[in-house]
């Protein structure tokens, strides 16, 4: 998952970062920097925040890497 389709998807669901760190079980400043590509995010961190949007029905992979808005609908899986 990119910083870029991680942002898509937490937008398409309408969660701030604090909640999606909520529910990926990390902290809001690692979910921060890794979705402004200042740090890499650990296969743990990726990993989290993949089962998070997995459990609300989205799948960020799936929202092309370089352009998050067009796709967005596609990534829903409900």
């Amino acid at each position: 998952m990119t910083p870029t389709q991680c942002k898509a998807a937490r937008r398409r669901l309408a969660w701030s970062i604090e909640k999606l760190a909520h529910r990926a079980m990390r902290s809001h400043t690692v979910v921060g920097e890794f979705e402004r590509g200042k740090k890499p995010g650990s296969a743990a961190v990726l990993a989290s925040l993949r089962r998070a949007f997995a459990e609300a029905g989205v799948d960020a992979e799936a929202i092309p890497a370089d352009d998050g808005n067009d796709a967005e609908d596609a990534a829903c899986s409900r």
